[in-house]
């Protein structure tokens, strides 16, 4: 059976902010409700009893400080979590912002991740899909522990394109990603975990089905991005496969952990898995993978030794870096032809001599 979902108000005079906000706190877990100003945001507490509300602090109307104080002075709406999300840095906002009751300031540009995160670990609502059962994990034989994938996927550079594009490029450019994702999700019986605008965190029951779903949706970008869109999808995936702890549909672990962090230091277009999923893929599926030296791992012990998967079509791993030629080899500067080195020996011996002429007082 489904659970209820919570109710998040998003309230700010600037349509693209709302749709950025909305989009990012997107998850079958939440009703959006939305206000322009801040007169309809407090209507809308009143009557809708959200459990989150993110003001914006600048509206017409009453502004977020006001909105804030009229739903701590109410006894059925005062202890609704209250996120100023604003333009403005000044001390003196802050203050008066927390002074009036937000339970957390936040300026803009915002880290998508970070709302996710504030709003998910305040309200700890488990997460469900649309007409979905809680993912079933398959035991290990040999272990007797349920095991899962989990794939990281990560918009590159997603803070630098939004102050860049601003924010209706930004919105459109995360639509696109959740879509195309979603689509490989669907076809390998994944299940989201996790969803904070320019990132997503999938389970799969196998290693599998992560890789296969991970190659899949770096040739749909690639296929998006070669029709010309108006702005490029660069993407980064992780994997890794661990026994994690499941408690009320949502993931906790180590692979968690680990899949988020090499997603971090992925090139766009270049999906990254642990031994582990490489050892459990196999030669199931036709790709290669290619060794890559992370170095230390923040959090994670051991070396940082990953593996970068090459497909049919798909990005050409870097080779090994060229030795140096040894001295007088073929390749080295002295086996190259002499004409550029005497002229340049020329010009040098030309301007010794006209040293040698001033230091004597004659003029060349």
């Amino acid at each position: 059976m489904a659970e209820p979902q919570q109710t998040l108000l998003i309230a700010d005079d600037d349509d693209l902010l709302r749709a950025l906000v909305a989009a990012t706190l997107a998850d079958d877990r939440y009703r959006l409700i939305e206000a322009a100003n801040g007169t309809d945001a407090v209507k809308l507490v009143r009557e809708q009893r959200p459990e989150a509300a993110v003001l914006d602090l600048n509206m017409p109307g009453l502004d977020g400080i006001e909105v804030c104080k009229q739903i701590r002075a109410e006894s059925a709406t005062r202890n609704c979590f209250i996120v100023m999300l604003t333009g403005s840095d000044e001390p003196d906002d802050r203050e008066r912002a927390l002074g009036a009751g937000a339970n957390t300031y936040l300026t803009k540009p915002f880290s998508p991740l970070e709302l996710m995160e504030l709003i998910d670990s305040t309200l700890g609502a488990p997460i469900q899909q649309p007409g979905s059962l809680a993912l079933t994990l398959p035991r290990s034989e040999s272990a007797g522990f349920s095991m899962a994938a989990f794939m990281f996927a990560d918009i590159r550079d997603f803070t630098r394109f939004t102050l860049e594009h601003g924010d209706e490029a930004a919105v459109g450019l995360v639509r696109e990603f959740q879509r195309l994702l979603r689509q490989h999700r669907d076809a390998n019986a994944g299940r989201e975990v996790k969803t904070a605008g320019d990132n997503m965190l999938i389970a799969f029951p196998t290693a599998r089905q992560a890789v296969k779903a991970a190659i899949g949706f770096m040739k749909t970008v690639a296929g998006y991005n070669q029709a010309a869109p108006p702005h490029r999808l660069d993407v980064g995936v992780g994997i890794d496969v661990g026994e994690p702890v499941q408690t009320e549909g949502d993931f906790i672990g180590a692979a968690l952990n680990r899949a988020a962090r090499i997603t971090a230091r992925a090139a766009p277009g270049e999906v990254l898995v642990t031994s582990a999923v490489r050892d459990l893929a196999g030669t199931a599926i036709d790709v290669e993978y290619v060794a890559r030296d992370l170095g230390p791992l923040r959090g994670i012990d051991g070396p940082g030794i990953v593996f970068r998967i090459v497909w049919d079509g798909g990005p050409v791993p870097a080779g090994p870096t060229p030795a140096r030629p040894p001295m007088g080899g073929a390749g080295s500067w002295l086996d190259r032809p002499k004409a550029p080195v005497l002229g340049l020996m020329a010009v040098i011996a030309l301007l010794l001599a006209g040293i040698a002429f001033v230091q004597c007082g004659i003029t060349p």
